[in-house]
């Protein structure tokens, strides 16, 4: 693979990225939220509320794998590799 990252393909990573970083911002914020009221208030979740969250979670964790196996395996292809804006 000796070809350069098109214009529209940077277009649509920076896009993803942008999409990413403000999607897991709000979910770290809410996470925290969410943290201080068990914390403050003395509760805990049942459940059902720790499943609904902690399967959300391990997708993230998935998917946060994934991602470092992907920048790995593309490291040997400098050419593709999209530069931050």
């Amino acid at each position: 693979m000796k070809f350069p990252a098109s214009d529209e393909e940077k277009q649509l990573v920076h896009l993803s990225c942008c999409k990413v970083h403000k999607s897991l911002s709000e979910a770290a914020d809410s996470m925290n939220a969410l943290e201080n009221l068990l914390k403050e208030n003395h509760v805990a979740m049942n459940e059902e509320y720790r499943k609904i969250v902690f399967e959300k979670i391990g997708e993230i964790c998935s998917s946060n794998w994934r991602m470092k196996v992907q920048a790995f395996n593309m490291n040997e292809f400098e050419e593709r590799i999209i530069e931050s804006p």
